[in-house]
């Protein structure tokens, strides 16, 4: 098993103000249901920093016979617990000119036609960690918990792997919605909301087929030019496997589950300190 510590720079901190569309303000005026939709996603990103009513995870499968080594270190890697912070670290404030270490390098998919994900990443773990963060993005987006599951689904080792409906983020996106005031599913008019990943962490590898890997991103909530953003991110166990079209896929391996990613704002000493690299591509 090799990990990848994150190499801070000596580079003197450079203290910027957050951008005013990401800040989390409520404009003067604005309406009694924007602001209990703000109100309630402040809470539920309170609740991603805290890992406030996160579902267990479904026990892992008794791995027998020889395989029983690598497995024990793919468990140790998954399970090795992260670097979490008070809640108030996930809302946009200073900056920081320090680094985890020279930005991740992001390739693209070979395939983005027929399938619900982009897919078809190279295998590297940078290639998991695109993998990772284009099925997030694609989950998030509308903020619809039954559209995480899908995109979670369509990106697991097995069908009888983790399920999109249980995992931490759609159980989060169910919280939020019900917070906020809003329908379980679908849009509603005036809403959009939004996950963009910002940077990323490769924690460890074993062998050449499995990795963890996490990324965080930007989410942001617009409800009428009403704006909250919060940084959230997610680690998830990658396993390199043939898919059922015959093609070498990253996918969420079925076991060991990846301990909880740290959430904070994005280019912040936190961030630095959770050992979190600039995305680029």
């Amino acid at each position: 098993m090799t990990t990848t510590p994150p190499e801070p720079s000596s580079s003197p901190p450079l203290v910027r103000e957050p951008n005013r569309r990401r800040g989390y303000a409520i404009a003067a005026g604005a309406g009694v249901l924007a602001t209990l939709l703000l109100a309630g996603l402040v809470y539920t990103i309170m609740g991603w920093v805290g890992g406030r009513d996160e579902p267990a995870p479904a026990a892992a499968p008794a791995v027998e016979g020889p395989v029983a080594p690598e497995w024990a270190s793919e468990q140790e890697l998954s399970s090795a617990p992260m670097l979490l912070f008070p809640n108030a670290v996930s809302f946009p404030h200073a900056l920081t000119a320090e680094t985890a270490g020279p930005p991740i390098t992001l390739p693209p998919p070979g395939r983005v036609v027929g399938v619900r994900v982009p897919d078809s990443f190279p295998a590297t773990p940078e290639g998991a960690v695109a993998q990772l963060a284009a099925m997030t993005q694609a989950g998030m987006l509308g903020g619809d918990p039954a559209d995480y599951a899908r995109a979670h689904d369509s990106m697991t080792e097995a069908t009888d792997g983790p399920r999109g409906d249980g995992s931490f983020l759609a159980h989060q996106l169910t919280s939020f919605r019900k917070s906020a005031g809003l329908p379980a599913r679908g849009p509603k008019p005036g809403m959009s909301i939004t996950w963009t990943p910002a940077e990323a962490l490769v924690k460890g590898t074993v062998g050449d087929r499995f990795v963890v890997v996490c990324v965080l991103g930007e989410f942001t909530f617009d409800f009428k030019g009403q704006v909250v953003s919060g940084g959230m991110g997610d680690c998830q166990a990658m396993r390199r496997v043939q898919a059922a079209d015959g093609t070498e896929q990253w996918r969420i391996a079925r076991a060991p589950h990846a301990a909880q990613a740290p959430s904070p704002w994005p280019g912040t000493a936190e961030a630095v300190a959770a050992g979190y690299r600039a995305i680029a591509r």
